[in-house]
This record gives structure tokens, C-alpha cells and sequence, in this order.
């Protein structure tokens, strides 16, 4: 699982700011976004919960995307990457219609 890759996609791919602008619109330091977003520093719960709200993203959409097979159990592997591409669309679909207006 990869919470700061999917931040620093949605943050780059879907709003397209800067970390700095980012960083001070959550309230936090840029500094630690970028740890962040580069794997150093994992985000509490609290924090994670302050990126969403300031990205208009729900925290289970980055989950999803945070998530990749091999961090899903080996028997429910099959069953994840069957559902994968269907979740991906849908996340599209609502990040079209909120974020990339």
C-alpha cells in the first residue's frame, strides 16, 4: 500500500497544484507533504483525513488507489483484481465529475 503515491497522483494528475500550495491548504508544511508523498512519512489518520477534506476527495478512494493485489490476502487476490478495473471506472467517473470540471 502506497497512501503518498495516490496523494502525489491526485495531487499532480486530478488538481493539479503545487505541493506548496497543497501543503499550506491542508495545513501542513511542505516538507512533510513531500515526505509524505515520497514514502518517508506515513500520514496519521488525522492527517490523512485533513489531505482528503483539502483535496474534496473521499479517504476511501485513496485507499483504493493506494492499494495494489500483492497487499490483498492470496485468496482474495482473484476476486480483487476481478472487481479492480469496475472500481477503477468508477473512480474516474467521480473524480470527473467533482474534480476535473
Amino acid at each position: 500500500m502506497n497512501i503518498g503515491k495516490a496523494l502525489w497522483m491526485i495531487r499532480n494528475n486530478e488538481l493539479n497544484i503545487l505541493q506548496i500550495e497543497a501543503a499550506k491548504k491542508i495545513g501542513i508544511t511542505q516538507s512533510y507533504l513531500s515526505q509524505i508523498e515520497d514514502g518517508f512519512k506515513n500520514p496519521s489518520q488525522k492527517v490523512l483525513e485533513k489531505i482528503c477534506y483539502a483535496y474534496g476527495i473521499p479517504m476511501a478512494i485513496v485507499i483504493w488507489m493506494a492499494t495494489y493485489p500483492e497487499d490483498v490476502q492470496k485468496e482474495k487476490r482473484q476476486e480483487f483484481n476481478l472487481i479492480r478495473e469496475a472500481v477503477d471506472d468508477l473512480i474516474n467517473d467521480f473524480l470527473s465529475a467533482t474534480i476535473r470540471k
